[in-house]
């Protein structure tokens, strides 16, 4: 029996000791609900009947019932018809007994929660397949759209988790502390205008900076700037994603800005001996700089994403630069 063969003859990943577990947790202490719901959902569960008893748990809580106990978990699966389906009163019963006490229920969620990432990762995996085999989009939008199903499972599997004001506050000290301790250098990526990285120790990891003006102010040079400074001098990867400037254009104003060559004599081919050194010289600089150029008109935003996380898994990645917001399609 080949692999494919084995893999329809397989049981899917699950944990039906956790599953079990969990409901019999929860028929215990209702309260743990509080703890659960963030963690699980009932189409985590792999067992048809699992996820019925979980559903009839989490719309009494959703309803403000006073408690959650097997009587009133009972009664709603009667209401709904689902009784005899998960295997009546006496199932109930086998699962309150499963576990001696509900202290375990988060534990009992996790595992339950990553089986269920586990299972839909081989649904996208098969459709993936199943797609690459009809040949019905070209392979590189079959690419972007396979990735796109794994990136939005990821972001499903992300640990929804509050945290209280008390440890944030306790990070927050940490960082001020760190501040004190480097005794006020920058701790973001300098932009190599000086004014501009003294006034916000420089860009910060994970923030959002918009670069606003109106038309011909100079935006386009300003973050042409802020890349050649950090792939340049800087030595830290950056891509920039240029969705109205083609990228022979984007890379010739940054080659005759570091040169210091008039664009204009470029463009003229208007060019001394002295120039054509100048321009050479700013060529190497770049060549071995760590910049990445992207010039893909209505890119969507997960392609975006794509396109950098595997720069990133390749070469690392500091900063990305969209020129310019307005063009970027939601998709």
């Amino acid at each position: 029996m080949d692999s494919a063969q084995r893999s329809f003859t397989r049981l899917p990943p699950h944990s039906e000791d956790a599953e079990r577990s969990l409901l019999g947790a929860i028929l215990l202490e209702g309260d743990v609900l509080t703890v659960v719901l963030p963690l699980v959902k009932a189409e985590d569960f792999y067992a048809t009947a699992h996820q019925k008893i979980f559903e009839a748990c989490s719309h009494l809580y959703h309803q403000g019932s006073s408690r959650i106990d097997p009587v009133l978990i009972k009664a709603e699966l009667e209401r709904r018809g689902d009784l005899g389906k998960i295997g009546g009163e006496a199932y109930l019963a086998q699962l309150a007994a499963q576990v001696p006490s509900a202290a375990g229920a988060a534990d009992y969620a996790r595992i339950v929660s990553e089986k269920a990432v586990t299972r839909n990762l081989i649904h996208v995996c098969t459709s993936i397949q199943s797609a690459a085999y009809e040949g019905s989009q070209p392979g590189h939008e079959l690419l972007d759209w396979a990735e796109a199903q794994v990136f939005a499972l990821s972001r499903g599997a992300a640990d929804t988790e509050t945290v209280s004001i008390q440890s944030i506050l306790n990070e927050t000290f940490d960082e001020i502390q760190q501040l004190i301790d480097t005794g006020g250098a920058m701790t973001g990526l300098t932009t190599g205008y000086l004014q501009l990285d003294q006034m916000t120790a420089g860009l910060g990891k994970g923030d959002l900076v918009i670069v606003a003006g109106r038309p011909s102010m100079g935006k386009t040079t300003f973050c042409n700037c802020i890349v050649d400074h950090v792939g340049v001098k800087e030595r830290k990867p950056v891509v920039y994603f240029s969705l109205e400037v083609s990228r022979q254009h984007l890379v010739r104003n940054m080659l005759c800005s570091r040169a210091r060559v008039e664009l204009q004599r470029v463009r003229r081919g208007d060019l001394a001996n002295e120039d054509i050194q100048k321009l050479t010289e700013a060529a190497d600089q770049l060549m071995e700089a760590p910049i990445f150029v992207d010039d893909s008109s209505a890119t969507t935003v997960i392609q975006m994403r794509a396109k950098a996380r595997r720069i990133k898994q390749r070469s690392g990645l500091a900063l990305v630069v969209v020129d310019y917001l307005q063009l970027m399609e939601t998709g």
